[in-house]
């Protein structure tokens, strides 16, 4: 199974709802779970095929094992992220949650695991306001890293609770974050409850406006032509709300008057009449064999779900032992 094969039903299944299609017979199981795991989407994944009869137990297993962690994992997150907002909230400040943080905030996720977060983004109105929020988070323990970067704070960790939080006063990366005028952002912001207290997440345009931003220009997707499947399954959590269509063709718009035609492939895929990009496919299947050696690299750092027998799989999904053998492919978490 070619690259673009394993990308292109990985996507298929982040977009089809509630009636994902059952793959060729030739699939080749550990090259979708590369393909997932590169692009952090496996609990995404798993949520999509989780009544999927068709679907290997040995690969059913290790899905549904790392859609469990990550809902302990992002329940945790959550929980850190009520705490911050209360006490943002309380020194009378508006923290606005972008990308990830924004949708553990949301009612979008169908499960509280689907979303795989690194760290959690906070949008902050003004230098004060920035400031102050850098003050409280080292007054709480937390301890900042040390990279620099044009529109935001280094990451901060606090030391007991594990997570990473990154102030923002710009939504993206210069000159990317001129696109999206923070004000505007701001103005259009819907109110969430969380926790004990209230918080902000750009409305649903803006929410994929700052999603294609981040996965198509500042991270320089556009210019190795392939788009982030997260940040397809993003746009699918979008595409599933009531104003999903008309939020989505507002955020191509915007990035197209910035960069023509960066949306086109982006588009192409969420689109099920389009036809799959050949960009794409040549960008994908270009470093085939380099690609194809990683991918089996991975599915042998997987705790022997492929190959070992149920009993073996059974011990591998016990907690201490789970979490070592994946500690490497989720260092990230």
């Amino acid at each position: 199974m070619r690259p673009s094969r394993a990308y292109r039903l990985t996507a298929e299944w982040l977009l089809a709802g509630d009636s994902p299609a059952p793959p060729p017979r030739d699939c080749r199981w550990e090259a979708i779970i590369a393909v997932a795991s590169h692009h952090y989407v496996t609990p995404g994944l798993a949520w999509q095929l989780r009544h999927a009869a068709w679907v290997p137990p040995a690969a059913a297993d290790y899905l549904d094992a790392t859609l469990l962690l990550n809902r302990h994992r992002n329940a945790q997150l959550r929980a850190g992220l009520a705490r911050l907002c209360e006490r943002l909230s309380d020194a009378g400040l508006r923290p606005l949650l972008l990308k990830g943080a924004g949708l553990l905030a949301s009612d979008l996720l169908p499960d509280p695991g689907y979303r795989l977060l690194g760290d959690l983004d906070i949008l902050l109105e003004d230098a004060a306001s920035l400031d102050a929020a850098a003050t409280l988070l080292t007054a709480d323990g937390y301890v900042w890293g040390t990279s620099e970067h044009s529109h935001q704070l280094p990451a901060a960790t606090h030391p007991e609770h594990g997570f990473t939080v990154e102030l923002h006063h710009s939504p993206a990366r210069a000159p990317f974050g001129e696109q999206l005028d923070k004000r505007e952002l701001f103005a259009r912001a819907e109110t969430v409850r969380i926790g004990e207290t209230e918080a902000l997440i750009p409305c649903a345009a803006d929410r994929l406006a700052i999603a294609l931003v981040h996965g198509q220009l500042q991270d320089g997707r556009h210019q190795r032509g392939i788009p982030s499947l997260r940040m397809i399954g993003d746009i699918a959590l979008h595409l599933a709300a009531p104003d999903g269509q008309a939020a989505f063709a507002e955020a191509c718009a915007r990035l197209d008057r910035v960069a023509p035609r960066t949306s086109d492939a982006v588009v192409a895929i969420v689109d099920p009449y389009a036809g799959f990009p050949a960009q794409v496919t040549h960008a994908l299947d270009s470093p085939w064999r380099h690609w194809w050696l990683g991918a089996k690299g991975l599915a042998r750092a997987l705790p022997g779900f492929l190959t070992r027998a149920p009993q073996e799989r059974r011990l591998a999904l016990t907690g201490a032992r789970w979490r070592s053998r994946l500690a490497r492919n989720f260092a990230r978490w």
